[in-house]
């Protein structure tokens, strides 16, 4: 029942941000009583943690298993990571790419959930900016870069790429519309 209660809290958060997570409606989805949902989740803001939780698990396992697929390849991991973008099982209800942004689009956020969220952007930052390195060194891009503002501008780029979904009628729509910035970005620093 946990795990239901996950699935059906994360669509809430991802269609919504936090101020619709709301434990009556994930009763009513599950076809369950509310006490069962409060004998799982403490509150609100222990679900929606546990919920960022797993996000983060799940997106650090994508972005770190790429990084060792790809090693020494700087073009090869921002081509497979572009790639990840436009996997439906990635996407929301409404075709939206699953991203914090949708979670922490409360003014009310409790801080804790607000701090997760910045730490999960900081270390998918710190992957990103250990691949931009990587193509430094191994001479792949060019050397006299900042590379931290050049993985805090790959960053804002993916956010903006997946969460496009959103303001198209289909990911085909929104994939045909914005696919390969990123590379193009990546290919940019040659």
């Amino acid at each position: 029942m946990k795990e239901k209660i996950l699935k059906v809290a994360r669509e809430q958060l991802l269609l919504g941000g936090y101020s619709k997570l709301n434990f009556a409606r994930i009763a009513d989805d599950l076809n369950i009583s509310k006490s069962n949902v409060y004998h799982h989740f403490k509150n609100k803001e222990t679900l929606a943690l546990e919920v960022l939780n797993r996000y983060e698990t799940d997106i650090l396992g994508l972005y770190n298993g790429l990084k060792k697929e790809h090693e020494g390849d700087y073009f090869g991991f921002f081509n497979a990571i572009e790639g990840t973008f436009w996997d439906p099982s990635i996407y929301n209800l409404k075709g939206g790419r699953v991203v914090i942004i949708e979670i922490v689009s409360d003014v009310d956020l409790p801080e804790a959930l607000a701090k997760k969220c910045r730490t999960l952007y900081g270390k998918i930052q710190k992957i990103i900016r250990s691949v931009i390195q990587e193509g430094v060194d191994s001479k792949q891009i060019k050397k006299k870069i900042d590379v931290g503002n050049e993985a805090s501008r790959a960053l804002v780029i993916m956010v903006g790429m997946f969460t496009s979904g959103h303001y198209y009628t289909s990911r085909t729509k929104a994939k045909k519309q914005n696919y390969g910035f990123l590379v193009d970005w990546a290919n940019s620093l040659k």
